[in-house]
Parts: C-alpha cells; structure tokens; sequence
C-alpha cells in the first residue's frame, strides 16, 4: 500500500509539473524516488514466488528443483523486506515525509509571485484537467499503434505513462459530473487498467528473464545452485509462452482505448 500511495503521489506530481516544477519539487522527487527503490525488490520478489515459481511446483517437471529455488527466493524477498522496513524505520524517511507535507502545503510553487507561476497556478482546473488529460491520451495512443514493435523497456515506459493517465482521471474525476461523464470515465478506466495489467505482467516476465540470468552463471559449482538455475529455466520459460497472449490483450485494450469517447468532452 505505500509503494501504492508513492506511485500515486509520484503522478500528481508528473501531472502538476508545470505547476510545481522548481529546486524543492526536484528534491522531493530524488526522496520519493529512493524510497520507491526500497521498496521494490520486496515487491518484485514477492510476485515471481506468487505468480511465477508457485503456481508451477505442482505441474510435474523439476518439483525437486522449483521447490529449491522457492526457498531461495523467499529468502531473498524476506531480506528484501528487512530492507524496507529499516528504510521506513530511519530519519530519512521521517524527513522526506516531513518534507514532503510541508511543500504541498506550503512550498515555493504555492507562494511565490513570479509571474509565469502565478499564471499557471491561477488557471481553472477545467482547462487544465483538458489540456493535460487531451495531452497524455493522445501520446499513448501513438505507442499503442505499433504495440507490437516496442522493446520491453519501450513497453515499461509506455505502462508508465498509462498508470498516470489512469491516476490522473482520477484526480480530475470531480470536475466532470453527470451520467455519460461518469459512464465514459469508468470505461476509460477499466480500459487503462487492462492495458496497465498487461504490460505490467510483460514487465515482469521481463524482470525475471534477469534474474534467471543471474542463477544461469552460479558463483559456486555446487549441486544446489545447478538445480535452482534448472528451476529458473523451468519458471521464466512458462511465462514466456504467455508473452504473446498479454501482448495481444494489450493490443486488444489499446484499439478499444483509441476510439473511446472521451469524458472530459461529454459537457
């Protein structure tokens, strides 16, 4: 749930840019940034041993080895946790909270008087949920096009973009009221968060295609670290085979997301 608020908070942050942009917001995102990182090996750990290397233990081939290289991980994930916990239990963190509240409630970007600021701080939010929103959508729907020729972190960034857009109808969901306002903004978000989904699990597939890389070339040559690099070699390649299926989602969410309607036109 932290990591969930952080990244939210990251993409007010995005989203605002022209508004809060200066040395204190370029402080702020260098802290949320690393706490970001501290968080993240816990997380991704605990994916690969849920959705990755559990759920094939069962199946036959390797149970021996999966059931090693499980152990190893959760190892390393419980570590990885450690991490995140001293992360959160230390005065960095305190101060990047501490910090971070004070300069949205009262930061540089709020108080100043430079007049460029002033005039984007003063515009109505209207105007600028359209602006932005129009903005995003429209470079998403490029990269959307040619889905299928992107690299995998061509794909991560484009995931990204979509989790701000997602995060972003969100923020601005009061401006817009009435029926088909509502009704098209749930569309636009069920259709976001499949995209997002999809490429997320591409991201982990992908993630974890680097990770086996390290078991493939082991420290020791001992029986151990041979049985968990076989498992990793098991585990990645079953969820390779799913590649092309979540691309096709992808592709599928994207098409649909291209020609819906949008909801901040509906008034």
């Amino acid at each position: 749930q932290m990591r969930v608020g952080l990244r939210r908070l990251r993409a007010a942050i995005s989203v605002f840019k022209d508004v809060v942009q200066g040395p204190q917001c370029d402080g702020i995102k260098r802290e949320l940034e690393w706490l970001t990182e501290q968080l993240g090996p816990a997380r991704d750990l605990d994916v690969f041993v849920q959705k990755g290397v559990a759920p094939v233990r069962n199946s036959g081939q390797g149970r021996i080895e999966i059931a090693l290289l499980q152990k190893e991980l959760e190892k390393r994930r419980d570590r990885a946790v450690v991490q995140a916990r001293q992360a959160a239990a230390g005065n960095r963190y305190r101060k990047a909270v501490l910090d971070c509240g004070f300069w949205i409630a009262n930061g540089d970007w709020s108080v100043t008087h430079e007049a460029a600021t002033v005039a984007r701080r003063d515009r109505a939010a209207v105007d600028f949920a359209a602006q932005e929103l129009s903005r995003r959508l429209k470079k998403i729907a490029r990269k959307v096009r040619r889905l299928e020729r992107l690299q995998p972190l061509q794909r991560h960034k484009l995931r990204i973009a979509i989790k701000k857009l997602r995060y972003a109808t969100e923020f601005f969901s009061s401006l817009y009221r009435g029926r088909k306002a509502e009704k098209r903004r749930a569309r636009l978000a069920k259709l976001l968060k499949t995209l997002q989904s999809a490429l997320g699990e591409l991201n982990d597939i992908t993630a974890h295609g680097r990770l086996a890389r390290e078991y493939a070339r082991p420290r020791r040559h001992v029986s151990k670290e041979a049985q968990t690099a076989f498992a990793m070699g098991l585990v990645t390649g079953k969820e390779e085979e799913r590649t092309a299926s979540l691309v096709a989602k992808a592709r599928g969410a994207g098409k649909r997301l291209v020609k819906q309607p949008l909801f901040w036109s509906s008034q």
